[in-house]
């Protein structure tokens, strides 16, 4: 989510924005290389003001895939990359049984995600523990609006989460750290997308301390694979930045890029085509294709080496 000013009537909008990803991996490799990120700076910078998008051009870019396609394709691929996600399904009726799933309207249906037990949004733990990469940054340096479109306050109360402790384990506090090493993957995965970044609502952790990543419906198209490059620019200083971008894609394959984009009924790609570049599975899997390839090209064993 990001902060955008609305040209007609001068209010700033939130909006979902991958851009927040690579700023949560740019506070990371600030922290492991020892010195502030090019992407922390510009985005102190920017906030000041009131634009605080990365990329300016993203703010109209269309999406790369329908909401529902995109949905079903982030959770589809996420385990080739090592990131755990709930079962789902898309389904063109209405539900009338909302005990077992949690639903989501979609172009096209109905997104059916499972409910996964004595879990909770990480939101509701960022009393506890820094559940956002600046949470611990001072007010002189973010505005509130732009630290809370890290820590979205989730629309659902905490009573829905009662199988939840009151007490929570120090097992799922130390999941929840902005910084552990599954959230730093999900950053990675959401950035490799080009997926709208993974704030405390859209993060489950359980008591046992597995985490839990939903909501992939955004999905931004950049057909020149520009953000990818300037991710490695903001994490070029730090080597172990560089290896959580490199492991994250270590088990993605084209085929398996194609297989998450297959069997999605028809008519759940098709939306209004200036929202959604790619209608069809094969042109998408070619989009899908040619990021991971820009990717591990840019972020491959060599770049480590230059780096540092």
């Amino acid at each position: 989510m990001a902060l955008v000013k609305n040209k007609e009537t001068g209010e700033y909008e939130a909006r979902e924005h991958p851009a927040l990803s690579r700023i949560a991996l740019g506070v990371y490799a600030s922290q492991t290389a020892g010195r502030e990120s090019y992407e922390c700076k510009r985005a102190r910078r920017k906030q000041r003001t009131g634009m605080i998008l990365s990329y300016d051009k993203t703010d109209a870019a269309p999406l790369a895939i329908p909401a529902g396609v995109g949905e079903t394709f982030g959770y589809r691929l996420a385990e080739s990359a090592g990131v755990r996600v709930p079962r789902v399904q898309l389904q063109t009726d209405e539900p009338d049984d909302f005990t077992e799933h949690h639903v989501k309207k979609v172009p096209g249906g109905w997104m059916l995600s499972e409910r996964i037990p004595a879990s909770i949004p990480v939101y509701y733990l960022s009393d506890l523990v820094s559940t956002s990469a600046i949470s611990d940054q001072p007010e002189s340096a973010f505005r509130s609006m732009f630290k809370e479109a890290f820590d979205k306050r989730c629309p659902l109360g905490r009573e829905a989460y009662a199988d939840f402790p009151e007490n929570a384990p120090e097992a799922a506090l130390v999941a929840s750290r902005w910084d552990s090493d599954e959230r730093l993957r999900h950053y990675a995965y959401r950035a490799l997308l080009g997926c709208s970044y993974a704030h405390s609502s859209n993060v489950l952790v359980t008591t046992s301390g597995q985490l839990w990543l939903i909501d992939f419906e955004k999905t931004c198209c950049d057909t020149e694979g520009d953000d990818i490059a300037l991710l490695l620019r903001v994490v070029a200083d730090s080597e172990a930045a560089i290896e959580v971008c490199r492991r994250v894609a270590q088990g993605i394959t084209p085929e398996a890029i194609k297989q998450a984009l297959s069997d999605i009924p028809a008519w759940f790609w098709r939306g209004r085509r200036r929202y959604a570049r790619y209608d069809d599975p094969e042109s998408a899997a070619r989009y899908f294709v040619d990021r991971l390839t820009r990717w591990n090209e840019l972020f491959a064993e060599r770049t480590v080496a230059i780096a540092s």
